[in-house]
């Protein structure tokens, strides 16, 4: 999942600006696509192996080796939705940082381009790679939390 999520958003952000990858990793024109694609498919498999080994371990714990694959899958979904939203929060509060000043953006930031539009798709790039990022350890930490109280038993229940 966490490589599907990598290529997935790095798809869209390479749509929204190419510019990003180009100035932030040094990539040519003719190679950004297909480098910025497996770059987000490859951290997407780093972070995800790191995730699910945490995820795994704690939903046998919490689900006393009681939970279904099918449970797994729900939680799971819920952490993929996290994500998403945080990457499109990220993105949408680096670009609100470029509009309220765009100077401080250009000089706290590398490379970020001149002209306003495309520096608004830069900081939504920007952004939403740490929204997403930022994303995976909050929404790990809310699925486990929520598994945990789901699972618990209760007194008197």
């Amino acid at each position: 999942m966490g490589g599907f999520i990598g290529f997935l958003l790095n798809f869209i952000n390479l749509s929204i600006s190419t510019t990003y990858f180009i100035n932030i990793l040094d990539w040519g024109i003719e190679t950004v696509w297909f480098f910025g694609l497996l770059q987000g498919a490859l951290e997407g498999v780093f972070y995800g192996l790191i995730f699910s080994v945490i995820f795994t371990i704690s939903f046998e714990i919490f689900t006393k080796n009681k939970g279904t694959y099918k449970n797994a899958i729900n939680y799971l979904l819920r952490l993929f939705l996290i994500v998403f939203i945080c990457w499109v929060i990220g993105g949408i509060l680096a670009v609100t940082l470029s509009l309220i000043s765009p100077e401080f953006y250009r000089n706290t930031f590398l490379m970020v381009p001149d002209e306003n539009f495309e520096m608004f798709k830069y900081a939504f790039v920007g952004g939403g790679i740490w929204g997403e990022i930022l994303g995976g350890i909050i929404g790990l930490a809310l699925v486990l939390l929520k598994i945990k109280d789901e699972w618990e038993i209760k007194p008197n229940s």
